[in-house]
């Protein structure tokens, strides 16, 4: 079966311009990791709180955690630097990190979005709600697959998808 968009109550927009070097995997990756340079900025994916700024996460890092509402938070990991403070508002695009190295092999931003606290594929939210618009996936055969079922969903077959990729 294939997997279906997620329905969600926050408008998502993409953290940052960089590839995806790291796909989601439930019990290996919680989220996904996108390479860039260090000091690049790294943007909150939607409205809301910081309800966490810090490193005591072991694997994370400097960490910004974002809580959008009562069903979703996303999570920031391996930041150069933290813009924003715990309790801030941020609104979605705004500058809250730049990438970094920290706790990580690599400069390179991991993000994660929970739904109930439990980790979720960011690339299974539709266009709509802002992901994943321009992002480049390192191919490989399991990418391959997986771009094919995510252009077999409904929202995918919008005429605005098929215009924006053939530009």
């Amino acid at each position: 079966a294939k997997p279906v968009p997620l329905e969600s109550s926050v408008q998502w927009l993409w953290p940052a311009p960089g590839k995806v070097i790291e796909n989601f995997d439930e019990t290996r990756n919680k989220g996904l990791d996108i390479a860039g340079n260090d000091g690049d900025p790294v943007h909150a994916a939607g409205d809301g709180e910081v309800v966490y700024v810090g490193s005591a996460l072991r694997g994370y890092g400097n960490l910004v955690i974002v809580k959008h509402n009562d069903e979703f938070i996303s999570a920031y990991a391996h930041n150069r630097q933290i813009l924003v403070k715990q309790g801030q508002a941020v609104k979605r695009g705004q500058r809250i990190a730049e990438f970094g190295r920290s706790d990580a092999d690599r400069v390179k931003l991991h993000f994660e979005i929970r739904r109930h606290g439990k980790p979720v594929d960011p690339l299974r939210y539709p266009e709509e709600h802002g992901l994943p618009r321009n992002v480049g996936i390192k191919l490989n055969e399991k990418d391959i697959s997986r771009a094919k079922e995510i252009m077999a969903y409904p929202w995918f077959q919008k005429k605005e998808w098929q215009k924006e990729i053939k530009h």
